[in-house]
């Protein structure tokens, strides 16, 4: 409960969005398990059902996403809502890796005009393939999230996208972009800092950040184009690497394996839809941050919060976190 404090933090917000990955276990269930059920309680403490409702839930194996609207007077309204998930683990069918994912139509006033402003957002939580090495398989399980994901699409989504089939574009953007007008993308993206152990950790322990940034896998698969093409993030360095934690600690790990200190939780985030004119809606960042203070996890969680422009101002704020 210490822990998640924080998410009480987001109750100003008009749309909250939680991914989770390591929730459970891989064996199969006929009901939630244990900590599944105690993260619901946490959920429901957090986001009460009096202020805010439940627009989706979906779990993939260990990896959940759940969606909150502020039911008074919101600047944001989801009017319709349908779920997904994709399997990236063992023979692209074991859920240890993969996505959660919700395809929202939501509505966005415009206080000042009283118009309103339908935007399509795809909101997606995942967990992709682990080890330092395996960039590769990273990069494949996102395209093959970005594909499947664009099958499981409304069917008024998949209308305005030439590609239905969902294959790489040559300059490296996926199709489902052009099927949603905005996409969030979060989660454990598992990609590393190919630096030596001790130096990443000294990067990190002076606040040489910056620095440090410059040997990110993810930044670098992302301008040779090879994943996550037209998503933007914050400033990712502005706050040091979230993983991997000895337990209720802040030290990095000093297990035999001593992992590098790496920024593997991540937002990502396309600023507008890729056609439509000046009145595109738009996704403009308000903050970037992890949250030190979440400790039972080897990981850190990480917060971004948006401001939604329905085609012109910044209006009702959305939140989108991962732990």
């Amino acid at each position: 409960k210490k822990d998640c404090a924080f998410l009480k933090d987001l109750r100003r917000h008009d749309l909250v969005c939680v991914g989770v990955q390591e929730l459970e276990d891989l064996k199969p269930r006929r009901t939630p398990g244990h900590r599944a059920e105690a993260w619901t309680k946490l959920l429901d403490a957090a986001f009460p059902p009096k202020s805010f409702a439940k627009v989706a839930d979906r779990s993939a194996g260990p990896v959940r996403l759940s969606v909150f609207q502020k039911r008074k007077k919101p600047f944001i309204r989801v009017k319709g809502c349908e779920v997904a998930d994709v399997a990236c683990g063992i023979g692209n069918v074991l859920r240890n890796k993969g996505c959660a994912a919700a395809f929202l139509d939501v509505e966005v006033a415009d206080d000042s005009s009283k118009k309103k402003t339908a935007v399509r957002l795809c909101v997606i939580a995942s967990h992709l393939a682990a080890h330092a090495h395996k960039v590769k398989d990273r990069n494949d399980d996102y395209w093959r999230i970005c594909r499947e994901l664009l099958q499981d699409a409304p069917v008024a989504w998949k209308g305005r996208c030439a590609d239905v089939e969902g294959e790489r574009q040559t300059s490296g953007r996926a199709a489902l972009l052009d099927a949603a007008d905005l996409v969030l993308f979060c989660g454990d993206l598992n990609y590393r800092l190919d630096l030596p152990r001790g130096e990443a950790e000294r990067g990190a322990l002076l606040g040489d950040l910056e620095e440090l940034y410059d040997y990110d896998q993810l930044r670098r698969e992302k301008a040779a184009g090879r994943a996550f093409g037209g998503f933007l993030e914050g400033r990712v360095w502005g706050f040091r690497p979230t993983f991997k934690f000895d337990a209720r600690s802040d030290r990095y790990d000093s297990s035999k394996k001593l992992r590098v200190p790496s920024w593997t939780d991540r937002v990502l985030y396309t600023p507008r839809p890729a056609r439509g004119g000046a009145k595109r809606p738009e996704l403009e960042l308000a903050s970037y941050d992890r949250v030190d203070a979440a400790r039972s996890s080897d990981h850190r969680p990480v917060v971004a919060t948006f401001a939604l422009r329905p085609g012109g101002r910044a209006l009702g704020p959305a939140a989108l976190r991962k732990t």
